[in-house]
């Protein structure tokens, strides 16, 4: 059997981490296995996904946080290379501690992948500034780089890197039997997790966070409100942004039409109960949950921020983000108007795009074999 080391921020309901569990849940397992370097605030905590990886025969390591303790740190993934044997390391978090891992798998003999899921990095400038260095620092570690998108690896790792034939363009993929959906089946899971389908439902999913960009959500929602006063706005997922978005809903006076979901198992049932979908980001990778919005015949909103990669179907439409709270509210508004009694999903067309998480898992599992003895 070849066990993989998956470097990740925390196995939590990202989209990364998703990624990753609807491969794991693909593949053979007696003949690869997937663990996780994990890097939580707390190590006690339990990360959403860790349970389910336990089960499936993975494990879980909960490194110390490097920015706290760096030597602690270098430590304890010295530890894990030299007690585990690991011929490949997967490298999905590219933060400061990246450094250490990527050069110590390289110091271990191990074949280093370099994995690129965005195309900026929010926070102060002082922020950007070392993870730009740090991007630029370990371009010399990795023997191979995947990225979302082609935009992705050149942000991350650099133009020369994306030209190479050390890099190639890794799609994220998505169950899709998980999207199937039709008019009655859109309007009984309105009325399983809303209680009534007689209003309409604007929704989107995602961390909350800057990037995200859901304080500016909020603006479009509240002038939404002003057309259509039964409506809501169904929030998917968490993050450091709640407290702000919450507080933020309240100054408005539109708090008791914004539901907040949290992080739910559930996914694809949320997005055949919303009727369209916002996703106003200020950067995407690829911006995977527009593609999973429209899988589930979702009319979809995005931002010209999100690569045009996602724009799969026909229900996808793009808007600047210099178009301002009311703009975007009347094209929801258009868009909703228009897709009454015509729910339908586009499986078809997400699977011809290239986004079946079956096709993706066996190329992934392809590759390992490969560069099983690489190193």
């Amino acid at each position: 059997m070849q066990r993989i080391l998956h470097v990740v921020n925390i196995m939590d309901r990202g989209g990364v981490e998703t990624l990753l569990m609807n491969i794991y849940r693909q593949i053979d397992r007696n003949k690869i296995q997937f663990d996780f370097l994990t890097h939580p605030y707390d190590c006690n905590y339990n990360q959403e996904y860790e349970d389910e990886i336990i089960s499936m025969g993975g494990r879980v390591y909960k490194a110390p946080r490097f920015i706290k303790k760096p030597m602690q740190y270098c430590r304890y993934v010295q530890q894990v290379y030299n007690t585990q044997t690991y011929h490949i390391v997967h490298g999905h978090s590219l933060e400061t501690s990246s450094v250490v891992y990527m050069r110590e798998a390289k110091k271990h003999g191990m074949f280093l992948v370099a994995h690129a899921h965005n195309t900026g990095e929010m926070g102060k400038m002082m922020r950007r500034a070392v993870v730009n260095s740090v991007h630029r620092l370990i371009r010399q570690y990795p023997d191979f780089y995947f990225g979302c998108s082609n935009e992705a690896i050149k942000c991350q790792f650099g133009e020369r890197i994306a030209k190479s034939n050390k890099s190639s363009v890794f799609y994220n993929g998505i169950d899709l039997s998980r999207y199937h959906v039709n008019n009655y089946e859109h309007q009984m899971q309105k009325v399983d997790i809303y209680g009534t389908g007689d209003f309409p439902v604007f929704g989107t999913v995602g961390r909350l966070s800057d990037q995200k960009n859901q304080l500016f959500l909020l603006d479009v929602f509240a002038e939404i409100l002003k057309i259509e006063p039964a409506a809501i706005l169904s929030i998917v997922g968490k993050g450091s942004l709640e407290e702000t978005l919450r507080n933020k809903a309240c100054d408005l006076g539109i708090d008791s039409h914004v539901r907040f979901e949290g992080s739910v198992p559930n996914v694809p049932s949320y997005l055949k109960a919303f009727d369209v979908f916002l996703f106003p980001s200020i950067y995407e990778g690829l911006g995977m949950a527009g593609i999973e919005a429209q899988a589930a015949g979702l009319p979809t909103l995005m931002s010209d921020s999100v690569p045009s990669l996602a724009h799969c179907t026909d229900l996808a439409e793009a808007l600047p983000l210099s178009v301002d709270a009311r703009g975007w509210a009347n094209k929801a508004l258009e868009m909703y108007s228009s897709s009454q009694e015509r729910r339908k999903d586009r499986v078809d067309l997400i699977r011809a795009a290239g986004f079946d998480i079956r096709e993706i898992s066996q190329r992934l599992c392809d590759f390992y074999d490969a560069h099983e003895g690489d190193r």
